[in-house]
């Protein structure tokens, strides 16, 4: 949870760490900003060495090893970022067998979050990444790594 204070007015909003769950004495987020969000004005001040305010996280997720064979996971946009605790758990235990099917859904390739990242994930065995893009109409554009794993249109 991330507080702080914009035009006198407190501001909050909670987001979900994409570190890996080992991960000690740091935590990364994934933040959308957005031109009219009180919170996204705040961050936009930020200055390297600034001190924010932070709690949580809070909860946790109830990921079992080797509990289901498969996993279909979707998300969209932001929601992409409580899914990424859940691969690298899978991928960084060399027991666990479980296969992850991720489909991320997006407006467009350029608004695909975490594309590198997404990339590393896809190259192991148990991971397969398909993109859904809504606002797009070609994926001629696209590089060739990504076209066979990307469709136009949305999910219903």
């Amino acid at each position: 949870l991330l507080r702080g204070v914009v035009n006198g007015l407190e501001v909050q909003q909670a987001y979900t760490p994409i570190s890996p769950g080992n991960a000690e004495g740091c935590f990364e987020v994934l933040m959308k900003c957005y031109e009219a969000g009180l919170m996204s004005q705040y961050i936009k001040t930020w200055k390297k060495g600034d001190t924010v305010f932070w709690r949580g996280p809070f909860g946790g997720f109830p990921y079992q090893p080797n509990k289901h064979g498969e996993l279909l996971v979707l998300a969209s946009g932001t929601g992409l970022a409580p899914m990424l605790p859940i691969l690298w758990s899978i991928t960084d235990d060399k027991e666990d067998e479980t296969f992850v099917t991720l489909v991320g859904c997006f407006r467009t390739f350029e608004k695909i979050y975490l594309k590198s990242l997404l990339q590393d994930l896809a190259r192991y065995w148990n991971i397969r990444i398909f993109y859904v893009l809504s606002q797009e109409t070609s994926l001629e554009k696209l590089s060739w790594s990504y076209q066979e794993n990307t469709y136009t249109g949305r999910l219903n």
